[in-house]
């Protein structure tokens, strides 16, 4: 996890001096040390709110209640699409926690008129987002895993997010594991969700 944050910290562009601020949970302490421990090349100042004062980190505890109301919103949407309740144990919800904060950054536009990922990478994000869990055709690299050539160029699977560093699609193939695709074409709304596939 302190691995994943160093790379989110530097995606958005802090290269210099970090303040790292978290509350006093023994685990989220010892991941900014961690992190600050990471980060050799900077200096890396770990604070704490107060104990027992959610105002004193109110927004961080804003984000993250948002987040949590994003992925609520999409699990409840994904479970009325396949007819079946999604576990939070299962393999899957990790996938959809990441495209709920994707989906926010990407789609909620400040008071300065932009979105995060325009403010995080100087243009808006122009892709078009399948629905978590949406079934999809994506095109295969050539060569890959048998598939090009005189074979197949499409293959199905499952949307599950965007890649954080390529900006392409990651799909589940159930034949092939977790694959990356630049395109993809989605299915008639009839056809874009199945619970034996989900």
């Amino acid at each position: 996890v302190a691995a994943q944050l160093d790379r989110d910290v530097r995606k958005f562009g802090y290269h210099g001096r970090l303040v790292v601020k978290s509350d006093q949970e023994p685990a989220v302490v010892d991941l900014m040390k961690d992190l600050a421990r990471r980060r050799l090349d900077a200096p890396t100042v770990l604070e704490s709110s107060k104990a027992y004062d959610s105002k004193s980190n109110g927004r961080a505890e804003g984000a993250v209640r948002r987040v949590e109301e994003q992925v609520r919103t999409m699990r409840l949407a994904l479970e009325e699409a396949i007819g079946v309740a999604v576990d939070v144990h299962h393999p899957a919800f990790a996938w959809l926690v990441e495209h709920a904060a994707f989906v926010r950054l990407t789609g909620v536009v400040g008071r300065d008129g932009r979105t995060g990922y325009s403010r995080m990478r100087g243009t808006e994000h122009s892709m078009r987002l399948p629905f978590f869990g949406e079934r999809i055709r994506y095109k295969c690299r050539a060569r890959e895993d048998g598939v090009g050539g005189e074979g197949t160029r499409w293959c199905d699977g499952i949307f599950v997010c965007v890649h954080r560093r390529t900006n392409q699609y990651v799909i589940y193939d159930a034949e092939r594991g977790i694959k990356e695709a630049r395109t993809v074409m989605r299915f008639p709304d009839e056809l874009k969700f199945s619970a034996d596939e989900a």
